[in-house]
């Protein structure tokens, strides 16, 4: 089975080199704050993960798409975090420690379910050399995935496919699964 820890998620599935670049604008990444997100299904021909898709976003450009979500999404995202991800009401230390032991036994933050119970999972990881915090990745379950996607307003939904339509250097069966289904962004 494929592994889910921090050094090879900070590399390309497609070709297994580290992100460089912004998949948004192309812009180095190399020593600075970036987030790589990536989603898999499951294959069960191959007992294995495959990626649907994957993006390595520099904050110049996550900082941009959050601010294009709609103040109703946003409301919403804030209020289910709340909820859902008690870890984010623990003080530092304890958030990095309860991150760690979700990675290890690769459950989702916010549902607490394992990825192999799961038909497909997203993965975010902020790597952020500047800030001096450890790079810990987040399992989102398709459960969560699910319960994301009903908090979006029809303006965020919109804003997300076109981001998906206009995503430049995608190899062409990922930009078919993307013509055929949305897939949601949550950086």
């Amino acid at each position: 089975m494929k592994k889910f820890d921090v050094t090879s998620l900070m590399q390309s599935d497609q070709n297994q080199e580290q992100f460089r670049y912004c998949s948004v604008c192309r812009v180095s990444i190399v020593d600075k704050n970036f987030v790589v997100e990536k989603a898999y299904k499951k294959d069960y021909l191959e007992n294995d993960w495959v990626m649907v898709f994957e993006l390595a976003v520099c904050d110049a450009c996550r900082l941009q798409m959050n601010r294009d979500i709609s103040s109703e999404s946003k409301k919403n995202i804030q209020q289910f975090l709340h909820d859902k991800a008690q870890i984010i009401q623990e003080n530092k230390t304890q958030v990095i420690e309860k991150l760690k032991q979700l990675q290890e036994k690769n459950q989702c933050f916010l549902t607490g379910k394992s990825i192999d119970d799961c038909q497909e999972f997203q993965v975010v990881l902020l790597h952020s050399p500047t800030m001096n915090l450890p790079s810990t990745p987040l399992f989102i379950s398709d459960d969560a995935i699910e319960m994301y996607q009903a908090l979006l307003s029809d303006h965020t939904k919109g804003f997300f496919d076109d981001f998906m339509d206009n995503l430049n250097g995608l190899p062409p069966e990922i930009e078919e699964l993307f013509r055929s289904k949305k897939s949601l962004v949550l950086l």
